[in-house]
């Protein structure tokens, strides 16, 4: 036994030395088959996946694992391990995976779905591509469509759009697409680019987007290439170049140090670029100036992100920098963000340099000579400063007016938390320190707030609210934003100025100065210079930035309070348009931030928008707070959402029709989140996400409008060369949705001619729509009051209809049609449910037959198509199967047939006075009369006594209610027996006031006696406040909460009223049997009476026959003799040999009936039938 076990043991060392052994072989073959992290900068992932590779293909086992991968760890990470496996923190590769991404991997709090979302192209495509990859691999289970139109979206506009025609199968293709775009960019990079005056002399020719749908990605630019690759050349062959990235992208940013000089007479912008070797000079410059190139070997250049390009040849030439020459050698190759590139060749010949960074200046000597080179903004390095002490007093200081009678406003001030209290005092006393603010012994006060700033500072807000109520508001014009952006068509560069603390620039005016006042816990001040939150503070900052600006507003510069805007067409033009502006901004001692200016740029987010040479779109961080948005719980977090989503609502088609369920929220206590809603809700954040470029109008072309109406919505779009420049889209309500067609496009012509008001008064436009009718718009007769006002409306435009199929006019139709298939209206109809609607599903059970059927039906099996299941009840051709045995159909009857009207009855009441109680009406549509069209007529209901007025048309509540009771009613003397002499006159007065009340006492009784009559026929029903009852009217009347578009009045006497029980309806009376042939088979239910007539010679018997379900009223008289032969048709038919003489009720038959001497002698004529 024992050497057994020694056996067996022997063998399992042996086992596993064999398994080291294989694993040492494996580890020293494959040494190299997993990456080592050696710092926590390298990707876990892509280890990961190596490491699961290298497992399944040498079937490494699984408690293995662990120690083949820490055989592959180094530095860093090896350390990790270490410490890791010491303190037990994983015990299987699985949550080695999880830690190692925990250590070494992106934040677990990352969304790499957000970061591909927000990636945009910024650099090469070859750079973008690989950040993208780097995010892509982060997603699993992405599709390959939704990972290639993340791509597309983030390039820039130039790459995008092409890549985008072509509609690429697969990434692979959109990556070809792209870099193949790029390298077109670059080579046909037109003058704008740089700042000289020769762009419309060489003009680069442009491929036309509508040409590139039928070439192929093979030619999708024939053009010479401009930078060819280096093919086939030795580094050991050719002198070694180096350009830096941004002079070949055009990336360059505003620290880097630009100058502008002139080659001849040509301008050229000069980049001072310590990271490239040689001096580079661009194609253009050579075409423009003429020079001559020596066009010797091409030499290779190595642009910093690795990739090769060729020059073009050499040429020396003489540059003028700041009044100095130099005269420079160049290499000729392509740039992107310049003209001319100084490096290092340049910067040799210099000597010793001083070049300050902070000032984008150098200082070096030029033939003994001092010379200093700085850029524009150094120039102007005073605009760009800190401001030290108050502001120059100005005309345009600030005024704070009150109104008249005003006491001084005194409002204490608010408590703060501990931890606020040294935030306020740290701010005051920053603003003491500084000269903003005083002490003060005002009678003012106002109280202070914190407000947290979004990088987690505080920001000390006054709140001067009580002041602003008794302040005169200043009506000083606020520019408008979109009139703003409409001055930028054409524009191809941009620099943006943004003041420092711009309020703090102008100074409040002397006497004023107490009024700003406001307490904080630790003292009084009050502020030297305008403070936020006064109502008038924009108003007077805006009259400041126009007064100063005002040579320049709409030619060059644009002024929104604080944000400047110069815009040219030409950098060289831009550069002298920077030196006008920069020294006004000196004159005036206003100070700029230099860190949130830009200048000669491209593109440039001006007022949440982004603006380009190519138009305008939504500024995408703005965009992204909408996308964040939460599902909106009040109405006031609805309107804060729609508000939002609605400033950009030109940019997006289809605004109106999307946000319609959203509006709808906002109306009284209408506020509850449906699917509709929530629909709406993702899809207005959807089309806020990515919203199109519109055009720039150019008001030198004519614009173009394509309009359309359909049954509930007008849609719109104006554009210029058939480019979109506004969308318009609107619900109809009210009367309008009963218009006709032609009624309807002719408002959505009205309407939109009316919005776009701005852009097309003065101008020549063409209209075009799909409604024959109005073609000839201008030369019909028009008949109507409407069309009449709507035509005086166009008479100031110079327009053209054109007749354009609805096919054809898709946008507009668009914009009409969205959400048409949800503009019915469901109407509330409630209706009694009798309760004896439940025994009669219960009563089902008692037949077999209709339980089979009810049973079939539940089942879906085939059955008559007659028959129908609703809610449990059974219905034949739409109407109620009542089962005959059921023992209350008599009950049912009388229920349906002698219900009393509800509402008891309501007489006028007796008048005692004239002029209590009055009718009025309008007589409208008369000729007109001094103007006066309309007549109202008031009559007292009592003596019929009547009062017109006549009235203009429209009239007002004002206008009718001063005709009414501006003019006194006449007088009327009551008599006071013995108030006159005469006798004969007091006794007819006497007698006419008996006779008066004589007829009053009669008029009581008689309605008294009229009511009592009236009301034994009716029944008092009462609906109480909430049973689907908004309001009560008096004592019978309700009023009622109907839909808008119902066209009901709705309050409603309590006649045409019922409380609804249920969503049931009322059963319908049973219909008489018919037999095989389809015939009906009437079946007498109850004898009720019997009478001898006289037939011919002798007498006949006859009974009266109440038919079974039919009512009382149809009862007949049928001869004896033939309800015999009824009858026993019906027995032999039941197969029943005898009827009992005595108890109806116990037989099983469907004729019931009283026990009476006529049912007992019909009982035996039954009885001797069946014998």
């Amino acid at each position: 036994m024992a050497e057994g076990t020694r056996t067996a043991l022997k063998g399992q060392i042996e086992d596993s030395q064999r398994q080291q052994e294989v694993i040492q072989k494996q580890l020293e073959h494959h040494q190299q088959a997993i990456f080592g992290i050696t710092e926590s900068g390298n990707d876990p992932a892509g280890w990961t996946f190596k490491a699961n590779q290298y497992f399944d293909c040498f079937q490494i086992p699984f408690h293995q694992k662990l120690m083949v991968a820490s055989h592959h760890m180094e530095g860093e990470a090896l350390v990790w391990y270490q410490n890791a496996l010491h303190a037990r923190q994983f015990n299987s590769w699985e949550s080695l995976v999880v830690a190692l991404q925990g250590r070494f991997g992106p934040s677990a709090f990352d969304d790499p779905m957000e970061a591909i979302m927000r990636l945009k192209q910024t650099t090469l495509v070859s750079l973008y591509t690989s950040q993208f990859e780097t995010l892509s691999n982060r997603l699993i289970g992405l599709s390959e469509k939704h990972r290639m139109s993340c791509f597309i979206s983030g390039l820039k506009d130039e790459i995008r759009i092409p890549v985008k025609m072509f509609n690429p199968l697969n990434l692979g293709a959109a990556f070809s697409l792209a870099k193949l775009q790029e390298e077109h960019v670059l080579s046909s990079r037109k003058s704008w680019r740089s700042n000289n005056h020769f762009g419309d002399k060489w003009p680069v020719e442009q491929v036309a987007l509508a040409d590139l749908a039928n070439k192929g990605p093979k030619n999708l630019f024939p053009l010479k290439k401009l930078v060819p690759e280096l093919q086939g050349t030795t580094e050991e062959d050719l002198e070694q170049l180096e350009v830096s990235i941004h002079a070949i992208s055009g990336c360059v940013n505003n620290n880097a140090m630009k100058l502008f000089g002139k080659i001849g007479s040509v301008s050229v912008e000069i980049l001072v670029d310590s990271g490239s070797t040689h001096n580079f000079l661009d194609p253009m410059v050579v075409e423009a100036t003429k020079l001559k190139v020596i066009r010797d070997e091409a030499l290779q250049v190595r642009v910093a992100n690795g990739t090769k390009i060729l020059t073009q040849g050499k040429c020396d030439q003489l540059v003028t920098i700041q009044g100095t020459k130099f005269l420079v050698p160049f290499h000729v190759l392509t740039l992107g963000g310049c003209n001319i590139v100084l490096g290092v060749q340049w910067l040799k010949t210099l000597g010793s340099i001083q070049w300050n960074f902070i000032d984008m200046s150098m200082q070096f000597e030029v033939d003994g000579k001092k010379l200093i080179l700085q850029g524009l903004m150094s120039h102007f390095s005073s605009v760009f400063e800190e401001p030290v002490g108050l502001p120059p007093p100005r005309a345009f200081d600030h005024q704070i007016v009150l109104k008249e009678g005003s006491a001084p406003i005194s409002v204490r001030p608010y408590r703060y938390p501990h931890y606020q209290k040294a935030e306020i005092e740290k701010i005051v006393h920053d603003l003491l320190s500084n000269g903003v603010i005083r002490p003060s012994q005002s009678p003012f006060s106002s109280p202070v707030l914190l407000v947290k700033k979004a990088y987690g500072s505080w920001r000390m807000c006054m709140d001067y609210r009580a002041l602003n109520q008794e302040t005169i508001k200043d009506k000083f014009p606020i520019p408008v934003i979109d009139e703003l952006l409409d001055e930028l068509y054409g524009a191809k560069f941009f620099s943006k100025l943004d003041l420092r603390s711009g309020y703090h620039q102008i100074r409040v005016r002397e006497e004023d100065i107490p009024k700003t006042a406001f307490r904080t816990h630790e003292g009084h001040y009050e502020f030297l210079v305008m403070p936020f939150g006064l109502t008038n503070a924009p108003a007077t900052f805006q009259g400041l930035m126009n007064h100063v600006f005002k040579p320049f507003l709409q030619k060059f510069v644009l002024v929104f309070f604080d944000d400047i805007l110069v815009y040219s067409q030409d950098f060289a033009e831009h550069l002298e348009h920077l030196q006008s502006i920069l020294p006004v901004l000196h004159q005036h001692t206003l100070f700029a931030k230099k860190s949130k200016c830009r200048f000669g740029v491209t593109e440039v987010d001006y007022l949440g928008h982004i603006i380009s040479e190519n138009g305008v779109k939504a500024d995408p961080t703005k965009i992204s707070s909408m996308l964040d948005w939460p599902v909106p719980k009040t109405v006031k977090a609805m309107r804060g959402f729609l508000g939002l989503t609605g400033y950009y609502r030109n940019f997006i088609k289809n605004y109106g029709s999307i946000a319609a369920p959203l509006t709808m929220l906002l109306k009284n206590n209408s506020f509850v989140w449906s699917l509709e809603a929530e629909r709406a809700f993702k899809a207005l954040k959807y089309v806020v996400s990515s919203p199109p470029v519109l055009r720039l109008p150019d008001f030198s072309k004519e614009f173009t409008i394509e309009c359309d109406a359909s049954g509930v919505r007008l849609g719109a779009v104006l554009m210029q060369d058939s480019q979109p420049i506004a969308f318009f889209s609107k619900a109809l309500k009210g009367k309008a949705l009963l218009l006709s067609t032609y009624e309807k496009e002719f408002l959505a012509l009205v309407c939109v001619v009316g919005k776009w008001r701005p852009y097309l008064l003065g101008q020549s436009f063409k209209i075009k729509i799909d409604q024959q009718a109005l073609k000839h718009l201008l030369e019909q007769r028009v008949a109507t009051e409407a069309q009449h006002k709507w035509i005086s409306k166009l008479m100031d435009y110079d327009f053209r209809v054109e007749y354009k199929r609805g096919r054809d006019n898709k946008i507009a139709d668009a914009l009409s049609r969205k959400a048409e298939e949800d503009s019915a209206t469901l109407a509330l109809i409630s209706f009694p449910t009798p309760l004896w609607l439940e025994d009669l599903k219960q009563s089902y059970a008692f037949s077999s037959d209709i339980t089979n059927l009810v049973v079939a039906l539940q089942k879906g099996q085939q059955v008559s198509k007659e028959f129908s299941l609703q809610q449990g009840l059974l219905f034949r051709k739409g109407k109620l199967v009542i089962v005959p045995s059921l023992p209350f159909h008599a009950k049912i009857l009388h229920h349906i047939h002698h219900s009393p009207e509800a509402g008891l009855l309501q007489p006028l009441p007796i008048l005692q006075s004239p002029w209590l109680d009055i009718a009025m009406d309008f007589i409208v549509g008369l000729p007109s009369s001094n103007g006066l069209t309309v007549i109202l007529t008031v009559v007292d209901r009592l003596t019929k006594f009547g009062h017109f007025f006549p009235l203009s048309h429209p009239y007002t509540a004002c206008k009718v209610a001063e005709a009414l009771y501006g003019i006194p009613p006449p007088r009327l003397i009551s008599y006071i027996s013995g108030t006159t002499a005469n006798a004969e006159v007091d006794h007819q007065l006497r007698s006419r006031e008996e006779i008066l009340s004589l007829l009053r006492e009669n008029l009581r009784k008689a309605q008294e006696r009229m009511k009592l009559y009236a009301d034994r026929k009716r029944f008092e029903r009462v609906f109480q406040v909430g049973d689907w009852v908004i309001q009560k009217i008096g004592t019978v009347a309700y009023k009622l909460n109907l839909p808008p578009s119902s066209k009901i009045h709705p309050v409603f006497h309590v006649s045409s009223l019922k409380q609804n029980l249920g969503d049931q309806i009322s059963p319908l009376p049973t219909l008489p049997p018919v037999d095989a042939e389809g015939s009906v088979q009437p079946e007498p239910e109850l004898i009720l009476d019997r009478r001898m007539n006289k037939l011919g010679n002798h007498a006949s018997t006859e009974v009266l026959v109440k038919w079974y379900g039919a009512s009382l009223e149809d009862s007949s008289w049928e001869s004896l003799w033939k309800l015999r032969c009824l009858v026993g048709k019906a027995l032999k038919k039941e197969g029943l040999s005898r009827v009992p003489c005595e108890g109806l009720e116990d037989l099983q038959y469907p004729y019931k009936g009283r026990r009476s001497c006529v049912q007992e002698e019909l009982e035996g004529v039954i009885t001797v039938l069946t014998e």
